[in-house]
Parts: structure tokens; sequence; C-alpha cells
């Protein structure tokens, strides 16, 4: 009986899928000077051990999280600047750049818990828009070259508070004024920090039926691994705000999820409807209906048109939303959410091919 899986060494039978072998990823990267934000969530800290192993020329691992940053700080050594800040922090933000000469921001600090941001949509907003907004402002004006957000297939068609701050920060990435900024969609990660496989595998340990919201839920999964390798793919292919989403298979039916994760664990288990949560789908989308797929130069990756706005009128917008923060007003920034979301992708510009 295993009682502590290892999602990468049993992926492909809980997935029942092929796992991506590791891409040669472009030559470039070791040149780069790069800020992880969320260094310590459970994607920084396997982008940020993966960037410390290539030996990029500079890696600078920024997360609020004490705690977390300290252990991660001890974990990278020499190998990485780790340092405690908040991505709201814009006058931060542009001091750590200007000190390490960073040119590649990778954003990955984000709220991510589904129906805990319902319950908190003021902090989801401020920390997850304001932030991007934080992140994106301080990169332009030190003059950053690449700045890449990772986003979520909860973004695509969003229903809920933390998907739809995700296709905001979608849209302030492609309006910043860097010369190669984009995203990239992931979708759910094998073993992060809370995930569903965090959850079954506590409720199988303990011998507790597993909670499934609803039997025909289904989800897109990617491994740790492959993720942070998407992610290497991708700072080198962003470039007009563009959304690239990984190929991650077919979505895997949770009810299936639980029962191979049981196998492999060497349990029989029970299972226990309880039902959607607030801002939970039966199943997460790619792409909004309105969009639609474009080749890309890497095949493991499909690449989104998502034409930028101006950002000085992102600006005006962002100055609203501080006043609704300010105030408190959870009403006001929901819909805040959704009018901004529908005004800056039916204003996109045509996307134009690099030359």
């Amino acid at each position: 009986m295993i009682a502590h899986p290892d999602p990468d060494a049993v992926a492909a039978f809980v997935l029942d899928r092929a796992i991506a072998p590791p891409a040669v990823l472009p030559p470039g990267l070791l040149s780069r000077r790069i800020l992880v934000t969320g260094a310590a969530g459970s994607i920084g800290s396997k982008l940020c051990a993966r960037l410390a192993a290539m030996e990029v020329a500079c890696l600078v691992a920024l997360d609020r999280a004490e705690n977390n940053i300290f252990r991660l700080a001890r974990e990278l050594g020499p190998r990485a600047n780790a340092t405690v800040g908040d991505v709201c922090d814009a006058g931060l933000i542009e001091e750590i750049i200007a000190r390490n000469s960073v040119d590649t921001v990778i954003h990955a600090a984000a709220y991510k818990h589904v129906p805990l941001m319902e319950e908190h949509p003021i902090e989801a907003v401020r920390n997850n828009v304001m932030g991007t907004w934080s992140v994106a402002g301080a990169a332009s004006r030190q003059g950053v070259g690449t700045v890449l957000l990772i986003s979520t297939d909860k973004a695509a068609n969003a229903k809920g508070i933390m998907g739809r701050t995700k296709r905001a920060s979608e849209l302030i990435v492609a309006a910043a004024p860097v010369n190669h900024r984009g995203s990239i969609r992931l979708g759910n990660v094998l073993g992060s920090e809370g995930s569903v496989w965090t959850t079954f595998v506590e409720q199988i340990r303990a011998g507790l039926p597993v909670t499934i919201t609803h039997p025909e839920t289904y989800r897109y999964f990617v491994t740790s691994g492959e993720a942070v390798d998407f992610i290497l793919r991708t700072v080198s292919l962003v470039h007009q705000g563009e959304i690239f989403v990984p190929e991650m298979g077919e979505p895997v039916r949770i009810i299936d999820f639980a029962r191979r994760l049981g196998q492999a664990m060497g349990r029989e288990i029970q299972t226990r409807v309880v039902g959607l949560r607030p801002g939970d789908k039966l199943l997460e989308d790619l792409k909004d209906d309105e969009t639609e797929f474009e080749r890309s130069t890497d095949p493991g990756l499909h690449r989104i048109a998502d034409g930028p706005g101006a950002w000085d009128e992102i600006d005006s917008w962002m100055r609203r939303l501080n006043g609704i923060l300010a105030a408190r007003d959870a009403v006001s920034a929901s819909d805040w959410l959704a009018q901004f979301a529908a005004h800056f992708a039916s204003s996109s510009a045509p996307y134009q091919p690099a030359r």
C-alpha cells in the first residue's frame, strides 16, 4: 500500500494518459535574469528549483509567505535571491527589478481556491487583479523585456470570482507596455497544495469517503513537471499578449480519478457527492466561446489571440477598482470584473503575427 503516493510516479495511471517528456528548452533561457512571483507556492517553488538547477544568470524568488520563502531559500541556497514581499507593492517590485537587472518576470502569485475566493471576493480581486497590475506596471517602468502570467483554465468562460480575476489579469498583461508579454493557462496541477489530489489522498488515508462535487465533473490535469516545462517553453513564445494553452490530454472525470488514486494507494474507496460549490463548473473550458485556437511554433502549445487594449485605459479602470476595494464593496467588485472583461475582450485589436 502506498500511504503517500508520489504524483509524478503514479500520474500516468491516475490520469490514464502518457506523461509528456521534458522538451528541449530554448538555450536563451540560461542568460535570463528572472523574477518569479509566488515563488514559494506549489508551482512557483517547482519552477524556481528548475531554474536554479539550470543555473540561469539570475533568479529572484519573491513571496509574501515568510515561512515558505524561508524554506525555499534554504533549499535553493546561493543559486537564488529569495525575497519576502507583496506583489501589490509596486515600489518594492520596481526596486527588486532594478537591483537585480531583471529582464523576465514570471508572475505566478495568486489566490487560487475557488470556493474560498467566492467567500472573500475583495481579497481575491486585490491580490490577483491589483497585484498583476502592480507587477505589469513596475515591469514596464523598469524596461523589463518579458512578462509571463501563470493563468488557469478557470479564466475561460469564467464563472466564479477566482476565474474572473485571472481573466482580468490576462487582459492586464496583454495590454502592458512590455515588448514580450502574455499568459499560459494551466489545468489542475497534480499534487499542488490544496488541490483535489491532496484532498483525496488525505481522505483515502483516513478511510473516509472521497467527496465528489458531482458525478459528471471533469477537469484537465498536468503534472508539476509538465507545468514547469510548459511555462519555460512559453517564456520564449509570448509576444503580443497571446494566451498559450498546453496540450493536457482529455479531461478526466473526477470520480474515475478518485478510483484510480485509491487503487494506486491499495484502497477500495467510497464516494460521497456533496454538490457543486459556488464558482464550480462541471467542465472547465480552455478558451472562451468567441475565441479560436491558432497554431503555435511549439506543437505542445495552442495559442489564443488576445489583442491588447490601451494601457492608459487599463489604468483608468484600475483607479476605479481601487476606490471599490477601499470601500470594501464586494458587489461592485464583482460587477467590475464582469464589465472589465466584457469591455476589453470586445475592444481588443485584431491579432498581428510577430514579424
